[in-house]
């Protein structure tokens, strides 16, 4: 049988960064089957304010963070909603949100999820 799991991170409000949040060092990661990353934004403000959502991945040996899955609909939020993402493939062990908000004075009000399936 199929075992889901969510991992989430709560709401936050986070301002102008190359680098924002990291949203959780998931370790011992098991998912043969595709994952969703789910992204709610409640509040987007500032001029030219964008959100960009990338999912890393450890390397094993150095414990470098690289990126994983970038994908296409997470690249440029700019508005307020509900976007999704499917990753296809999850071959590694521990994985991250990295979340990315660039504009003029930006500030940005959103909720993560990563939703994974593990067929056992």
């Amino acid at each position: 049988m199929a075992q889901v799991r969510t991992f989430q991170v709560p709401s936050q409000t986070l301002g102008l960064s190359t680098t924002q949040s990291n949203a959780f060092d998931e370790d011992n990661f098991r998912s043969d089957g595709p994952a969703a990353i789910y992204v709610d934004v409640s509040a987007i403000t500032g001029v030219g304010a964008t959100l960009v959502v990338t999912l890393e991945e450890k390397d094993p040996v150095s414990g470098n963070w690289v990126e994983a899955a970038a994908p296409t609909e997470l690249a440029a939020i700019t508005a307020v909603g509900t976007f999704r993402a499917e990753v296809v493939n999850l071959p590694g062990s521990s994985y991250r949100l990295k979340f990315d908000i660039s504009g003029t004075t930006p500030s940005v009000t959103f909720s993560a999820a990563l939703v994974t399936k593990d067929r056992g």
